[in-house]
């Protein structure tokens, strides 16, 4: 086995070992076009957080990332093995681990301890076996939802009251204060720092007319982030409503708008992330407004100092 760092000579190879992993665990496939703009972003080191290990005769096995965030005592653990590699697993593991305790030790007071999250397909059993058996616990679970249009979409009318007004720049500051307001209580909330909002909405593929903002006079109620997901899907980054406007039915009809777009845009289907246990009942609204689960991802944690 060879095992090294990530170069960017990599990357086309690495999306195919992306699409196998995924085939083999019954998910789907991504281009490289939809994979290449989110790691060359500024704020994204693959060079230095990505591990890549390869069999004898050169053949890429798989990759772990340690996602090393803004908060020194914590990173997230990125796991792509093809199943039946426990020893290549095991190795990417323990490489991802240690690069994160080695960043951590020159940024954290010694005292403080440091935490690995990972977060694996539930079909991946031996990604869960060789976790379980490093000593990480399982802590939670989120369903990855999807709507597949077999009738036409028709947004219900807001509420009286409420306008649906279309994002502009201008708006990024507001969208952002009130997205962290919404989110403040979900489990494992990182707030992305404005500077990396700023250049998401600054990079040639950002759409706009995907962002839906729902005022209340002049107040953001509720809001709903979307974009382009390969040739043929939508996806919700965010979908939210302040606590003082629910109950009002926002989050349904701004999800129903969003598919209406999508489909008359030509795409076939819509897909988002929730927390299986979601204090504001996300997966019955999203249930209700017609989608169905579609794979579950688990989490686990290991403190490592």
């Amino acid at each position: 086995m060879n095992l090294r760092n990530f170069q960017w000579a990599d990357l086309p190879a690495l999306v195919d070992l992306m699409n196998a992993y995924s085939r083999a665990l019954g998910g789907g496939t991504i281009s490289l076009d939809q994979v290449e703009p989110s790691w060359r972003s500024p704020y994204n080191h693959p060079e230095r957080d990505c591990f890549i290990a390869f069999a004898p005769d050169s053949t890429m096995i798989g990759f772990t990332i340690a996602d090393l965030l803004d908060d020194p005592d914590r990173a997230n653990g990125v796991y792509t093995v093809l199943p039946g590699h426990r020893a290549i697993g095991w190795a990417l593991i323990a490489a991802a681990t240690d690069h994160f305790v080695q960043f951590a030790r020159a940024h954290t007071p010694s005292d403080v301890p440091l935490t690995m999250q990972w977060r694996i397909s539930d079909q991946d059993e031996d990604a869960i076996a060789l976790l379980e058996e490093d000593g990480a616990e399982l802590v939670r679970a989120f369903y990855t939802m999807r709507i597949v249009f077999d009738a036409p979409m028709v947004p219900p009318p807001l509420p009286e009251g409420f306008m649906l007004r279309p994002f502009t720049p201008a708006d990024l500051e507001a969208v952002y204060a009130v997205k962290t307001e919404i989110f403040l209580d979900h489990w494992g909330e990182q707030d992305q720092p404005f500077e990396e909002w700023q250049a998401d909405i600054d990079a040639p593929e950002f759409d706009p007319s995907l962002w839906w903002i729902v005022y209340h006079g002049d107040q953001i109620a509720g809001m709903l982030l979307s974009r382009l997901s390969g040739a043929h899907a939508g996806y919700v980054d965010i979908v939210g409503v302040r606590r003082a406007w629910r109950g009002h039915g926002l989050a349904y009809r701004l999800l129903r708008q969003c598919f209406a777009e999508f489909q008359q845009r030509g795409r076939l289907s819509v897909g988002l992330g929730v927390d299986t246990d979601n204090t504001t009942n996300a997966v019955t609204l999203y249930q209700r407004a017609g989608m169905v689960v579609q794979a579950r991802q688990v989490y686990y944690n290991r403190v490592v100092r």
